[in-house]
């Protein structure tokens, strides 16, 4: 139940952040999402110094939920978190999806 209802009000966050940018930005935003990513695409170009597309450990120490788990969103293990790994790993970094690291299969 509890899983449940915070899966809901994430979701429900998400939307309500889908439905603020798009009446703030009108049909779009400067980086042409209108789908509520504008913000976490900010973020994650503002943490790119290197400009190179991925976020490395210390590029990412100012966002302390990546920072924390950097290594659960790096899919591929190539030291660097790209866009796509970052949108991925949302449910995890917002504390919907909790990390198993102990490797063994979870029985229901």
């Amino acid at each position: 139940m509890k899983k449940t209802i915070t899966c809901l009000i994430a979701a429900s966050c998400f939307a309500l952040s889908a439905n603020l940018a798009h009446a703030e930005g009108g049909q779009g935003t400067e980086a042409g999402h209108s789908d509520g990513t504008t913000h976490l695409d900010q973020r994650f170009y503002a943490a790119d110094a290197n400009h190179d597309g991925g976020l490395d450990r210390e590029e990412a120490i100012n966002m302390p939920m990546l920072s924390k788990y950097f290594d659960e969103v790096d899919a591929n293990k190539d030291g660097k978190v790209t866009r796509q790994e970052y949108f991925d790993a949302m449910p995890l970094l917002h504390g919907v999806k909790k990390i198993d690291t102990s490797a063994k299969p979870q029985s229901m």
